[in-house]
């Protein structure tokens, strides 16, 4: 994709009580900049934080800019369309959509680990007191030893090939 405009580090000033403006890290207006944008439907605007898309628009009049870099393509018919959460690069003229940064695709496994280990931890818990307390039925204890088996599963997780870009998820318990 062909970059038209890019815009680094607006931030916000006040030039009156109650009236805020956005300008870039060079000083320029964002109302400015935003006159010389166009709406051709075949340029993308987007917001970007780190190289990661945080908003795109066809209008550049939808952007709020403040806190963020402004890039605006244009599409071609055979480029695939920058969504929210893609990361991009710049180099020269040209962007381009690239995987994650390592540490992006660990911390999203990683977190998806803790948010099954708390669901397994959930059913094992009163699960395990029926058990300890000899209350448990077959069915029961059949249902505990498969969280278990589950919860293992996902704890070895991190040992396992292809983590964290590749992983194979257990299935969750019936």
């Amino acid at each position: 994709m062909k970059v038209i405009h890019h815009y680094l580090g607006f931030e916000t000033y006040q030039i009156e009580q109650g009236v805020m403006f956005c300008r870039d890290s060079q000083n320029n207006d964002w109302y400015d900049i935003s006159r010389t944008m166009s709406n051709d439907v075949k340029v993308l605007h987007m917001l970007l934080d780190d190289n990661r898309v945080c908003s795109t628009s066809r209008d550049h009049s939808m952007l709020y800019p403040a806190g963020f870099d402004v890039v605006s393509v244009r599409l071609n018919k055979s480029d695939k369309e920058p969504v929210c959460g893609d990361f991009i690069e710049i180099v020269g003229d040209e962007l381009t959509i690239v995987p994650p940064p390592i540490h992006i695709v660990e911390a999203t496994a990683n977190n998806e680990r803790a948010r099954l280990l708390n669901i397994a931890d959930a059913y094992i818990g009163p699960l395990r007191d029926a058990k300890e307390m000899g209350q448990a039925s077959e069915e029961e204890l059949a249902r505990l030893f498969a969280w278990q088996e589950y919860r293992i599963e996902l704890m070895r997780l991190p040992q396992s090939e292809g983590w964290p870009s590749d992983v194979t998820w257990p299935d969750t318990p019936q």
